[in-house]
C-alpha cells in the first residue's frame, strides 16, 4: 500500500486530492467489501422522514441505496458523493434514481450539493475533525441529517487502528457541532438529527 494506516493519518492534511483518490482506489482492490450500515435503523429513518430526495456522503458502492430504493417507489433521487472511482465502477446499485458524484476537490463540503435527507453511514470517522467542522457548517440548513459511525460518546484516538479512521470527535462533540439540530432517533452508533 502507498501508506500504512498510521502514515495516512499522520499525513492526512498534506496528501493531495489525487493521491487520496488513488489511495482509496488501492484500498477498494484490497478490501472491496465495505458495506456497513444498520438496516433496521435506516428503515426507521426512512419511515419517519419519508424523503423523496437523498444525498449520501461516502456511500461507497451504493449498497444501502440498493436496498432502500428496491423497497421504496416514492424516492425520486439518491446522490452518492464518493471519491473512490473503483467503488463507483463496482457499484451494487443499478437503479436509475441513484447517481454518483465525484467532487472536484477533497474540500467538497457545500450545501449546494445537498438535496433532501443527508445521510452517511460509516463515513464521518474517515475525515478529520477540521473536515467534520466544515461538513457540520455546510449542513446547518439541512432539515434531516442521518449519521451512523462506530464512535463512542467521548473523543477517540485511532493510532494503530487497522483502517482509515481518523475523526477524533465522539458523539458528544458531534452533537455540539450540530447544535442547531436535535437528535430525534438514536441508538449507540446511529443518530437522526432534525433542525
Amino acid at each position: 500500500m502507498k501508506y500504512t494506516f498510521n502514515e495516512w493519518r499522520e499525513n492526512y492534511d498534506s496528501i493531495s486530492y489525487n493521491s487520496q483518490k488513488d489511495y482509496y482506489n488501492e484500498l477498494e482492490k484490497l478490501y472491496p467489501h465495505q458495506a456497513h450500515y444498520d438496516l433496521n435503523f435506516a428503515l426507521q429513518v426512512f419511515d419517519h422522514v419519508k424523503p423523496t430526495h437523498i444525498t449520501e456522503a461516502g456511500g461507497w458502492k451504493g449498497d444501502l441505496a440498493n436496498v432502500i430504493l428496491s423497497q421504496n417507489n416514492d424516492i425520486v433521487s439518491w446522490k452518492n458523493i464518493e471519491i473512490c472511482e473503483e467503488a463507483i465502477n463496482n457499484s451494487k446499485c443499478k437503479d436509475s434514481r441513484f447517481t454518483n458524484y465525484i467532487p472536484d476537490s477533497f474540500n467538497w463540503f457545500d450545501a449546494k450539493l445537498y438535496n433532501g435527507l443527508f445521510l452517511s453511514t460509516h463515513f464521518i470517522e474517515h475525515i478529520s475533525n477540521a473536515d467534520f467542522d466544515k461538513l457540520a457548517e455546510s449542513l446547518k440548513d439541512v432539515e434531516y441529517i442521518y449519521l451512523e459511525s462506530p464512535l463512542e460518546n467521548s473523543d477517540t484516538v485511532w493510532n494503530d487502528y487497522f483502517g482509515t479512521h481518523i475523526l477524533g470527535y465522539g458523539w458528544d462533540n458531534i452533537k455540539l457541532k450540530l447544535s442547531g439540530h436535535s437528535v430525534i432517533l438514536e441508538n449507540n452508533y446511529c443518530k437522526l438529527f432534525k433542525k
